[in-house]
């Protein structure tokens, strides 16, 4: 009797140990959702504030002036349209300058005498959770794009092999 007791109790930690993995391993698969949703939001605002500022740049803006119509509609019209996006846009105008805004995101809205030279986005959802309707979350991701040239640029190579040049064949 006092056997089959202890086989009982192993089988009990058994289950529990496995329901615990069970929702570990759920949970997980429901972070790593939101992670992927919050990447592909994200690469909505980037398209949409590229777009945006694009248009930006074929527009004659003033210092001052309000943003054109025609950029906040390109910006939320690609998310929505070209991206097939069904969550809340926000485009609006501003002025990126790394020198007069120190602190990230060296951005900031037009006024009396700024020239507004880049496009910023904000997109958000809400999701439900992957495996059940018991959480929901809002996701949002944030793009600024500008109509400036590129401060700074990178690019990535490879190099394997390099051939001997001609004249390093030839011995000279």
């Amino acid at each position: 009797e006092i056997l089959s007791g202890l086989v009982g109790s192993e089988m009990c930690i058994r289950d529990r140990i496995g329901i615990s993995t069970m929702v570990i391993l759920l949970a997980s698969i429901d972070i790593g959702y939101l992670f992927f949703q919050k990447r592909e939001l994200q690469k909505v605002a980037d398209l949409s504030a590229l777009a945006g500022a694009q248009q930006l740049g074929r527009s004659s803006v003033a210092p001052g002036d309000a943003c054109p119509s025609s950029v906040i509609a390109t910006a939320e019209g690609n998310a929505k349209v070209a991206q097939n996006f069904s969550g809340t846009v926000t485009a609006s105008c501003g002025n990126w300058d790394p020198v007069a805004v120190t602190t990230a995101p060296h951005y900031r809205g037009t006024g009396t005498g700024i020239v507004p030279n880049a496009v910023s986005v904000h997109v958000s959802r809400s999701f439900r959770s992957f495996f059940g309707a018991w959480a929901s979350r809002t996701v949002s991701a944030v793009a600024i794009a500008t109509t400036d040239a590129p401060t700074a640029v990178f690019s990535v190579g490879c190099l394997l092999y390099t051939s001997p040049s001609p004249r390093d064949q030839r011995g000279s």
